[in-house]
C-alpha cells in the first residue's frame, strides 16, 4: 500500500511540475497570507494596550492611528495574497486533473485485449475518475489545511516563546502530542478507507455490468438473483461506510478534547 501511495504521489507531482512556477506563486502567497494572519492579532494587542493604559498625551492619538493603518495595510495585503492563492489554485487544480484524466486514458488503452476482457468496464471507469478526482482532495488538504496549520503553529510558537518560554514549551508539547495522536489514528483509519473505496468500486462495477447485460437478465429471469447480489454489496458498503464515518467522528471528538485541554491548561 505504501509503495502504491508513493507512486501515486509521484505521478501527481510529475503532472504538477509543468506548472511549477504557478505552484511557487501559490506557495509564496500562502506563506505571506498565513504570516499576516499571525501578525495582525499582535497589532490588535498593541492597540488595546494603548487604550487600556489610559494615555491622554498628544502622542497617544497618532500612535493609535498608526496601529490602525498598519492593521488596515496588513488586511489589504492579506486580501491580495489570498485572492492570488484562490485564483491560481482555480487554474492549477482543474488543469492538473485534466492532464491526469488524459494520462489515465492513454495508460489504460495501452493494455492488452485480455486486460479489458477480465475486468468490468464500470470498475475501470470508477478507478480512472477516482484517480484524477482524488488529486483535488489531496491538494486541498495539503494546501489549504496542512501547510497553513504548520505555518501558523510555527508562528504561534515563535510568538509564545518570545513572550513566555513556559507557555511556548507547553504549546510545543501539546502540538507534538496532537500531531502524533492524529498521525497514528489516521494511519489506523487508512486501511478501512481503502476497503471502503474498494467496495464502492465493486458496487459501481456491478451496477454497470447489470446495465450492460440487462437484456440477458430479462431473458433468463435473473433479476431477483442480480438484485440480491447487488443488495449484498450495498449492505457491505453501508457497513464499512458506517464504521469509517464513526471512526472519523471519534477522531474529531478526540481532537476537540485535546483542544479544550489546551485552552484550560494554558
Amino acid at each position: 500500500m505504501r509503495r502504491l501511495t508513493k507512486e501515486t504521489y509521484k505521478i501527481y507531482w510529475d503532472h504538477v511540475r509543468p506548472y511549477q512556477w504557478l505552484a511557487v506563486l501559490m506557495l509564496a502567497s500562502l506563506v505571506v497570507g498565513t504570516v499576516v494572519d499571525v501578525i495582525v492579532p499582535i497589532f490588535y494587542k498593541r492597540f488595546f494596550d494603548v487604550l487600556a493604559a489610559g494615555i491622554t498625551s498628544p502622542a497617544a492619538k497618532p500612535a493609535l492611528f498608526n496601529i490602525i493603518f498598519i492593521i488596515l495595510g496588513m488586511h489589504a495585503l492579506g486580501w491580495v495574497v489570498w485572492r492570488v492563492s484562490i485564483f491560481a489554485n482555480n487554474y492549477l487544480q482543474p488543469r492538473v486533473m485534466t492532464d491526469l484524466a488524459n494520462f489515465s486514458f492513454e495508460y489504460l488503452h495501452q493494455h492488452s485485449y485480455g486486460f479489458f476482457v477480465n475486468r468490468f468496464a464500470g470498475a475501470l471507469v470508477r478507478k480512472v475518475n477516482r484517480f484524477s478526482g482524488a488529486f483535488e482532495g489531496v491538494a486541498d488538504k495539503l494546501y489549504w489545511d496542512l501547510l497553513p496549520l504548520a505555518l501558523k503553529t510555527i508562528g504561534i510558537l515563535g510568538v509564545l516563546f518570545y513572550k513566555n518560554v513556559l507557555l511556548g514549551a507547553a504549546m510545543l508539547g501539546w502540538s507534538v502530542i496532537f500531531m502524533a495522536v492524529n498521525y497514528a489514528l489516521t494511519m489506523y483509519k487508512l486501511k478501512y478507507d481503502v476497503e471502503a473505496a474498494e467496495i464502492n468500486t465493486k458496487v459501481t462495477a456491478r451496477l454497470a455490468d447489470t446495465i450492460t447485460n440487462q437484456v440477458n437478465i430479462k431473458i433468463f429471469a435473473r433479476f431477483r438473483d442480480e438484485l440480491s447480489a447487488f443488495r449484498r454489496l450495498t449492505n457491505e458498503e453501508f457497513r464499512i461506510n458506517y464504521f469509517t464515518w464513526n471512526l472519523g467522528g471519534y477522531i474529531e471528538s478526540l481532537q476537540a478534547a485535546l483542544t479544550i485541554a489546551l485552552e484550560f491548561g494554558i
